[in-house]
């Protein structure tokens, strides 16, 4: 797998030919500066932060994290990254279709830490919160896919 850094429009000698170019480029996420990740090493990221939640969610005491976030900002927080890692890994498939996965993932978890070896207390509230935040940050991939096909067509 080669894991050189794509670049989407221009590559690194063009732009970077002689010391300092007379005129620095428009930093915009799409103007080609941003090297584009392969999209297996998105999904493994996914499904390594997905194995992470769920063991994360299942230990009986988690460890703690800097600023000590109540448990439903942990919550949103990872659901709203698998949201983008997701989004990231698999951009052919519907954003709908990943928000019901991710859902229904988070229910599995709160399902699991209903079982009294786990010592965890299960919430419906959690499950809601892992919803909500993937639902927020997909709709937020959703509207930045939108521009961006509004920026390709007035382009052409």
């Amino acid at each position: 797998m080669n894991l050189e850094p794509h670049f989407t429009k221009m590559d690194a000698e063009t732009r970077f030919a002689g010391d300092l170019p007379l005129q620095l480029p428009a930093l915009h996420p799409y103007d080609g500066w941003m090297p584009r990740i392969p999209p297996t090493l998105l999904r493994i990221a996914f499904w390594a932060a997905a194995v992470l939640s769920l063991f994360m969610a299942e230990l009986p005491k988690p460890p703690a994290i800097p600023g000590d976030p109540s448990d439903k900002v942990q919550h949103m927080i990872a659901f709203a990254t698998l949201g983008a890692l997701a989004a990231a890994a698999y951009p052919r498939t519907r954003l709908l279709t990943i928000l019901l996965g991710l859902s229904a993932f988070g229910g599995a978890i709160e399902i699991f830490q209903m079982n009294p070896l786990v010592s965890r207390d299960a919430s419906w509230w959690d499950w809601i919160a892992d919803t909500v935040a993937a639902g927020a940050m997909l709709f937020f991939v959703h509207r930045l896919r939108a521009k961006r096909r509004l920026e390709t067509a007035e382009q052409a």
